[in-house]
Formats: C-alpha cells, structure tokens, sequence
C-alpha cells in the first residue's frame, strides 16, 4: 500500500511538471504554429522516417533477443511481444523502471533483472558515445576530453562486470544475488555484438531525425549528428511523464542553435517519440491482454460494431458541407416526383433505373431535400456495406480478415467519398454484397437460392452494372456445378424469374440505345488506369500524395500478397477472383470503343479488392508485424482523409454560395441566363423558383441579343464552359457585346453582371 502511494505520488509530481514543462514551451511557439508546418510536409519522408523507426524498433528487439538467450532460449517473436509489453510499461511507471516488465515472460526473472539493467546500461552507452560529437560542438574540447573518458570507463566496466560484485552488499540487492549474477555471466561476444547492435540503433534514430527535418524541409544531417543525440540524452533523465516536455524543450534549445525553427524541432522530437515509444507501447497493451482481445475477436461481433461506428461517424462527419453537384440534384430532383414520374423520367434515358430513386423519394418524404438529407441514405447504405464486407471476408477467410477488411474498407477515402455522396453506389454495392454472401452460404440451401435472386433484382434494378455479378455468379455455377443437375435446375429456374423481372428495363436500354457512360468516364489509357487505381486507394486524397509509384508499390505489393497461397477454401478464393477480375477486364473491352470504365462504376465490384488486401495484410502472421502495416495504411488513409476534410468546398462548384449570393443582388426586373444548358439542376436546387432564368447555348448566342433590350442590365452565370466551350467562344461574344459591371469568381464557377451597350 506504501508502495503504491509512492509511486501514485511520484507519478502525481510527474504530471505536474510535464505540465509545466509544456506551459514553458508553448509560451515560447505558438501551439497552432505546431500544426501548420504540416500542411507543406513531405508525406514520402514522414513514410521513410516511420520505417527507419520500425528498423530503430526491430534492432533494439534484436539487442533484446541476443541478451535473453544468454540465460534462456526463446524465440525473437517472444522476445519482440516482452519488448513491447516493457516499453507499455515503462512509459507509465517512475524511472521507466517499467520496463522490466519485459521479464514477465521468462522463467528465469530474477537473472532476467540483471539482463534488462544490462539492456539499460548498453543503451546509455551508446547514447553516450553518439554524443561526443556534440558534447565537442556546443561545450568545446575540454568537456569533450572529459566526456570520453567517462565513456571509457564505463566500457572498462562493461567487460569487466567482475567489478560490479560489490553491488551484493548493497541492502536491496543482497536478498537477490541473481540480480548480480545476470550482470556478470553474458559472454564479452555478445557485449561486443550488442555494443554494436546499440549504437547502430541510436545512429538509426539520428538519421530518422534527419529524414523529418528533411519532411519539414529544414536542417542537415551534421545538424542531427551534433544536436540528436544530447536530445536523446536528456530524455533518459525520468523527471517527466515519458521524458515529455523536457525531450522536446531540449529539442528548440539545441536544434535552434543549429537554425532549426522551435516549431519544426519540437515536431521532430514528438514524432521520433511517437513513432519509436509510443506505437510500440500501446502495442504492448495490446500484446499484454492479445488472448482476451482474440477470443473477443473470434467470439463476438464487438469488433466489427466497433469499425461500423467508426466509419459511420468518418461518413457522417461535415456531409453537408460541400454543395449538391449536379448528378446529386438530378437525385433530388427526379425522386421529387411522383412514382409514375420517376419511371418516365428514367425510362427516358435507360441510364440507371428507377429503384434509387423510388426509394430516394419515400427519404425525402419523411426527412426532406437537404444536403444532409439525401446524402445520409448513402451514408447509411455505407456503413452496412461495412457490415458485409467483414461478412463476405470472414466467409472465405476467417474473421481475423473480415474484421481487417472491414476496418480498411470503414477507413477508405475512396468509399467515404461516395457515403457522403447522394448517388446510388453504396446502395448497390450494400446488395451485391448481399448477394455474394448468400452465394458463398451454398446454393443447396433454397433460403440462400431466393436470397441471392432477391438482391440480385434489387441490385440491377438500382444500377445496370450489377448485371456483371449475375454473370459471374452464373459462370461459376456452370463451371463448379454441371453435374450437379438437382442444383442446375433450381438455379435456372431462379435465373429466369430474374431475366423476367429485368426485361422491362432491358428493353428500355434497347430502346434508348444507351449512350456511352455518362459523365466522369475517362478514355482507356496507361495513365488513366494509374489514376483510378490510385484513386480507389486514397480517394480524391490523391493529390498529396507526390511519390505516387510509391503507394502504388505499397497497395500492389499487399495485394499481391493477399493472391498467394494457401487459399484455404479455394472455390471460394476463386469465385471472389472472378467477381473482381471478369466485371473489370469486361469493361476494359468495352471501354476500347466506347467510355463505360471509372472509378465509380467498378465501386461495385472493388470489396473484392479489399478483401484480398486484407489476406495480404494477413499473411504478416504475428499481430506485431501486421499492426504495423495496418497502421502504415491507416496513415496513409489519414492523410487522404485530412485533405478531403479540409478542401470539401472545392470539390464540387459551390452553388450554394454563387445562388445565395444572386438572391441578395438580383432585382426582379433582370433576366438571368445560366451556360451550360444542363446547369440549371444544381442551381434550381438552391435557388428554389426565387429566380426566373432561362439556359443559353452556344447555337443560341445571337438570338441572346435579341432577348435584351438596349441599356438592360442582365445575370450571366458559367459554369463548365472551359470544358463545353474550350474555344472560348462565348466569354470572346460577352466580351465584344457587352460591358462588364461585375464579376465574381467562384471554384469553376463565374457570374457575370453585364450591361448591354446603349448604342
């Protein structure tokens, strides 16, 4: 109970100090100047540094392992979950003295003190040496000289631990001789060895510090060489909660004096910190209680719930933020009408059939039209696709990938975009899966035959493209099942009953001749294949990212993986394989003659590409390994997420603001014209009959003139004329016929107050 009230206090001073500490600093750099350096980082140097702290984590491991099996044989993976749980350990405890919690996993313990005080003393040596050079450069060579003499004594000591047998007589360590013995019965090889491994280490982290100077695009590595390692010096002194504060204070003090700015050496300090202490700590947590957290995985649907909340609050999170795009307004729109509308206005065009937007229409009969509204019945669409995506990937792989993918399909940018998008993607993609795993469930069982054709209807009744997922589900009967004549039959009986239900619609298409696909469809070419793969990974995130082969290489490379075997239940690897592949190298073909392939119309189909990176990130068998790849893309997703947070209004044109704009300033005698013809749905949506307007093409300029009188003051608004006027020649006519008495620019967006000349 003393003890306890010791430690509570000693841990009480801790905090207040870190306090004061932080108070210190942050009265010197801004705290928000802290985050702003981060909007011009390097994200590739962030990733590089992560991987040097991984290397950093991987040798003191290795330091680790070599010292322990001097006492006890076991093996590196044991050695890296007792490195981890002492690292959980000594963040929170005084002096770190945690950290031999890592002995808790040996049989040997009290031997195993003395092998972890050695782990200390070898780490404090090789700080020591490191810092040599800095001792020279900020204290001159008279501190210097007695710096290395200090360090030559200490390495006199360190092969000849005879010299340490005094420390029996001391009174705590007198009951546990042990202690001592594991002090002095290593062999001077594996000193030597891991002197070595020690300093290259520590050299590690220098370099690591470089590689984020470099991110934030200040400093040398000279610079680090000299400051770096008195930083990490300091920060063995346990005066604070996990050296915080006095670490990064040090950090301004000294890399300021090499011209690093407060702000970006603070960062440094933090991130070395986080990346080296911090990950590996809270991984020990995990590593101390893993039993309980897999039979909580294995054992319930806790997990998975979790993930569901997560990515529901990332689909939730500023949905109404941006304003309606055109495709959202013809959402709003057509689903304002009554059912019949609704049928006519789709049959119209045979592009995406009727089902969305009957439903749509029954959303905005109870919760109304606005942004939040519309986008929400994506948004929840979205988060049940989570839901099946674990589902489908727990069918064919076991849980452990289903709760994988289904965390890394909750994280995505690319599926968050379209949850907060009022389109019917998630839609269809919730009844796809549906489908898929009611087929994976056995087609024996009549229940799973009727489910699979009653999502199957629904989904292609919702979009067309989902009549590529009753193809390969048709393959793969055909092709697994041809002698199984009972299953056939009841197969083809339901196929037909579908190809029935769908005829309506496909006479439609026939009818309409369906144009090639629609808006945002991009030409077949090398280069537009790199930018919708790299846009189903990180969204419209894609912008930040500079070295993009090296994201490609990462999301290839686990994909790759997740194909290897063994494939456990092979039909099933298999037909996941052909959803994937046949809907996509189908659409390549197609795409040769005419446009039917982007990004959002393979949305359907690309859980399949997740579930198969989650066997990628599966295969890292040791939970360690593979928490440090979840969370390498989870970063990467972060930072994907934080650019499409932040720049939400520029994505779509923001009419909301241009129509609120026109309602304060048009008076009700003047006429306004909106270019192109097609605009006037996300406008109308905002602008909500207020204004009367009329469309103009560019066949129609000359008759613009006649519509006006000499001396009237007219509206003018642009919106994708660069694209549908790339000539210019409509800005080239307003510019000749009229005089311009105000402009206001929007993102892709103009509107013009014109005046018609007098004479």
């Amino acid at each position: 109970m003393k003890r306890e009230r010791k430690n509570l206090v000693i841990n009480f001073i801790k905090l207040l100090l870190t306090i004061a500490v932080f108070f210190v600093i942050f009265r010197r750099i801004s705290f928000e100047s802290l985050f702003s350096v981060f909007q011009n980082v390097r994200f590739i140097y962030l990733v590089i540094a992560f991987i040097l702290g991984v290397i950093f984590t991987l040798l003191k491991t290795f330091k680790w392992y070599i010292l322990v099996n001097s006492i006890e044989k076991i093996s590196f993976w044991r050695a890296l979950d007792s490195y981890f749980i002492g690292m959980s350990l000594g963040i929170i405890t005084p002096g770190r003295i945690g950290e031999l919690g890592r002995i808790a996993n040996l049989k040997s313990k009290l031997e195993g003190i003395g092998i972890a005080l050695w782990d200390k003393i070898l780490d404090l040596y090789g700080v020591l040496f490191l810092s040599i050079i800095g001792v020279y450069y900020f204290c001159g060579i008279f501190y210097a000289a007695l710096f290395l003499l200090l360090i030559l004594f200490l390495f006199f000591l360190i092969f000849n631990p005879k010299h340490l047998i005094f420390l029996k007589k001391v009174p705590i360590l007198k009951k546990y001789p042990q202690i001592i013995e594991g002090l002095t019965i290593i062999k001077k090889s594996i000193f030597v060895i891991n002197l070595l491994v020690t300093i290259l280490a520590y050299f590690v982290v220098i370099l690591e510090g470089y590689i984020l100077s470099r991110a934030f695009g200040t400093g040398t590595f000279v610079d680090l060489l000299y400051g770096y390692p008195l930083i990490m010096l300091v920060n063995l002194i346990p005066i604070t909660i996990a050296g915080l504060g006095v670490r990064e204070g040090t950090a301004i003090y000294l890399l300021g004096k090499l011209g690093i700015p407060s702000n970006i050496a603070f960062n440094i300090s933090f991130l070395v910190f986080l990346f080296n202490t911090t990950l590996p700590a809270l991984w020990g947590i995990v590593g101390m209680y893993l039993e309980k957290v897999k039979k909580g995985i294995y054992n319930s649907k806790v997990g998975v719930y979790l993930i569901m909340l997560i990515g529901g609050f990332l689909r939730f999170y500023k949905i109404g933020v941006r304003s309606i795009w055109i495709d959202e307004a013809i959402t709003a729109q057509v689903s304002a009408q009554n059912l019949l509308g609704i049928i006519a206005n789709r049959a119209s065009t045979g592009i995406h059939p009727p089902l969305y937007f009957v439903m749509m229409h029954f959303w905005i009969k109870i919760f109304g039209d606005s942004e939040v509204a519309i986008r929400s019945f994506s948004a929840i669409w979205g988060i049940l696709c989570i839901y099946m995506v674990y589902l489908v990937a727990s069918k064919i792989f076991g849980r452990l990938t289903g709760i994988i993918a289904s965390f890394l399909f909750a994280l995505s940018p690319f599926y968050i975009y379209f949850a907060q998008e009022a389109r019917m993607y998630p839609m269809v993609t919730f009844f796809v899966l549906f489908s898929i795993y009611n087929f994976l469930k056995g087609l024996e069982n009549s229940k799973n035959l009727i489910l699979v054709t009653i999502s199957n209807i629904i989904a292609i009744y919702t979009h067309i493209f989902a009549t590529f997922v009753v193809l390969v589900e048709n393959m793969f009967v055909f092709i697994t099942s041809f002698k199984n004549k009972k299953l056939l039959k009841k197969w083809l009986l339901f196929q037909l009953i579908t190809l029935l239900i769908f005829l309506p619609w496909l006479y439609v298409i026939i009818q309409n001749r369906t144009p090639e696909v629609y808006q945002g469809a991009q030409r077949i070419s090398l280069r537009s294949l790199t930018y919708i793969f790299l846009e189903l990974n990180l969204g419209v995130g894609v912008k930040i990212f500079n070295n993009k082969i090296f994201i490609i290489l990462i999301f290839i490379g686990l994909f790759i993986i997740g194909l290897l075997p063994s494939w456990g239940e092979k039909r099933k690897f298999a037909f996941l394989l052909l959803f994937l592949f046949v809907p996509i190298s189908l659409l390549l073909l197609f795409s040769l003659k005419k446009s039917f392939f982007s990004a959002r119309y393979i949305s359907i189909f690309i859980p399949g590409y997740f579930v198969i990176l989650s066997r990628g990130v599966r295969k890292f068998k040791h939970y360690s390994l593979m928490m440090i790849v979840i969370l390498g893309i989870t970063i990467i997703y972060a930072l994907s997420l934080n650019y499409y947070y932040n720049n939400l209004i520029t994505l779509n044109r923001p009419w909301r603001d241009a129509v609120y704009y026109l309602h304060q300033k048009v008076k009700n005698e003047e006429k306004v014209f909106i270019f192109a013809p097609y605009m006037w749905r996300p406008f109308e949506y905002y602008n909500r009959g207020k204004i009367k307007y009329n469309t103009i093409s560019l066949s129609q300029l000359n008759n613009l003139l006649e519509r006006l009188e000499k001396g009237e003051n007219f509206w003018l608004i642009l919106a994708n004329h660069e694209i549908e006027d790339p000539e210019g020649r409509l800005l080239n006519f307003v510019n000749a016929k009229f005089v311009v008495l105000e402009e206001i620019n929007y993102y892709r967006l103009v509107i013009k107050y014109l005046k018609v000349p007098e004479s």
